[in-house]
């Protein structure tokens, strides 16, 4: 699709075959006339099965975070530096990815510890990788909806005392969980959000100790 008003262009459909490595096109050439590729769209590509390793260039701005689900053989995919938000819906239900590369000049996300959080650090997007231990950290304020959305490895989650706010269905279905760790005075917080899980130990952080209280469950 084509926007002839700025020489732009994104993605409705087009063609990886079997190729194991792919990098998205950052032009076109139609008729003599570039158009510089700025989105990805819904079923531009079709769930390439075979495909491993996923490159988007700086044009890139959006990626519709359906279409690149499903792939049972994605390894590695890195973002430009224009990609302006992710979240744990792209990419999601590739059992072998493990590594997400962003761009260092990338003005909108960055990498901390294998989780990906807007520029400034407030919000945290999602993670890189399913873990056991999740430690979100300080500056944190907000985490997306469905960040941690049925993660399976997932067993003690730390939160830091910047938190202001969590998104619904961030901690949704995490079968495993067992243990948060809380700043003292988040419980009303943070605790209600976890509500239906059994057997949640909750421990109390204070600057000189970390007390244990039960969690509340259905």
């Amino acid at each position: 699709m084509l926007d002839d008003n700025n020489d732009t262009a994104w993605i409705k459909q087009g063609h990886i075959g079997r190729s194991k490595t792919y990098r998205i096109p950052a032009s076109v050439n139609i008729e003599g006339v570039c158009f510089t590729v700025t989105s990805v769209e819904l079923g531009a590509y079709n769930r390439p099965r075979t495909l491993r390793h996923l490159i988007f260039p700086d044009t890139i701005e959006y990626i519709d975070e359906d279409e690149f689900s499903n792939l049972p053989n994605l390894r590695s995919v890195h973002i430009g530096k224009g990609v302006q938000y992710l979240n744990n819906w792209h990419f999601r239900c590739c059992p072998m990815l493990h590594t997400i590369t962003i761009d260092k000049q990338n003005p909108y996300l960055r990498v901390q510890d294998g989780l990906v959080l807007t520029q400034d650090g407030t919000t945290l997007l999602r993670s890189l990788f399913r873990r056991r231990e999740l430690i979100i950290p300080e500056g944190v304020k907000y985490v997306e909806k469905v960040a941690f959305w049925y993660d399976d490895k997932l067993e003690s989650v730390t939160f830091p005392s910047s938190l202001r706010e969590i998104g619904d269905s961030s901690f949704l279905d995490i079968p495993n969980l067992k243990r948060l760790v809380i700043p003292e005075g988040s419980e009303e917080q943070i605790v209600p959000c976890f509500n239906g899980y059994e057997n949640l130990e909750l421990l109390i952080h204070r600057k000189s100790s970390t007390i244990a209280r039960p969690c509340a469950t259905r």
